[in-house]
């Protein structure tokens, strides 16, 4: 692998060459702002010094030029292009398995922080939470650096690389609305047996699976973890004042509404969202005392 400082598109960027490997592809979009041009035919980064490191830590074999004004201390390059706010109101909570990041809105911070796998935003704390492991903390510290008002490190009883093992690890985050994002490496078969799953659904930008809040659906995807040699983690978001809830799959005389009900909301032309509403509060409600024989 090769790393070359070109001019694309009137911008200075850094070309990055290498035979075709998926594998490195993959870990290249890491990268913030990595991009692919089908007229090189090659990879390209932003030509800063904070990216050129990252591409460094991700391949220590890169070759590049001997010249140390070329890329390595492009510092200078790195401070013109990257200058942003100097609120110094960043505030990172490290804990054994998380990263807790509080910063104000920047579009530049999101963006990095969501080159990190399994990065998410929590709605509940209005805060970033990113998997605590390989060389993310050190990645977050460097990015931030003096914009870091508040630094806060517990103190971890075993290593993290135990617990995050990223292509072998399947993650299950059960959300507070009612659903488990399930985050995992590429894998055929266990993307196929996630599309068995009721109402499954793939979300493009935070590259992860979406089905129903089961503890049946937990139960299940602990088992394909075992049969897949896989490490199962489950997480919870922080808890909010929403209750969970009750679960089709999880009830085993699930009342459903009325076709009758759904008709007439039909016939005086309420809107499907609104019908789905009725439908939804409905089933909630009965099913509340799903244990009691109503009549």
């Amino acid at each position: 692998m090769k790393a070359s400082k070109i001019v694309y598109e009137g911008e200075k960027r850094i070309k990055v060459d290498f035979p075709y490997n998926q594998e490195i592809a993959s870990r290249l979009k890491q990268i913030q702002d990595a991009c692919w041009s089908r007229s090189l035919r090659s990879w390209h980064i932003p030509y800063t010094q904070f990216a050129f490191n990252r591409l460094k830590g991700l391949f220590p074999d890169l070759e590049y030029p001997s010249k140390k004004n070329e890329l390595e201390n492009s510092q200078a390059a790195f401070q013109e292009r990257n200058i942003i706010e100097t609120d110094q109101n960043v505030s990172i909570h490290l804990t054994e398995k998380r990263i807790i990041v509080k910063l104000p809105k920047n579009e530049k911070d999101i963006r990095l922080i969501k080159t990190l796998l399994y990065s998410r935003w929590d709605r509940i704390n209005y805060c970033w939470v990113i998997p605590n492991y390989r060389e993310n903390a050190e990645i977050i510290k460097d990015y931030f650096g003096d914009r870091i008002k508040e630094f806060i490190q517990e103190k971890a009883e075993t290593p993290i690389e135990k617990t995050y093992r990223s292509k072998t690890d399947l993650l299950v985050i059960k959300t507070n609305s009612g659903s488990l994002n399930i985050i995992h490496g590429y894998n055929k078969e266990l993307t196929s047996e996630i599309r068995k799953f009721p109402y499954y659904r793939w979300n493009t930008e935070n590259r992860w699976w979406t089905i129903p809040y089961a503890e049946k659906f937990i139960d299940e995807l602990k088992l394909l973890a075992q049969k897949l040699l896989l490490n199962f983690v489950f997480e919870e978001e922080t808890p909010g004042l929403r209750k969970n809830r009750i679960s089709p799959y999880d009830v085993p005389n699930y009342r459903t509404c009325p076709s009758e009900f759904i008709e007439k909301l039909q016939e005086l032309r309420y809107s499907e969202q609104t019908i789905k509403t009725y439908k939804t509060c409905f089933e909630e409600f009965i099913n509340y005392y799903h244990k009691l024989d109503i009549g």
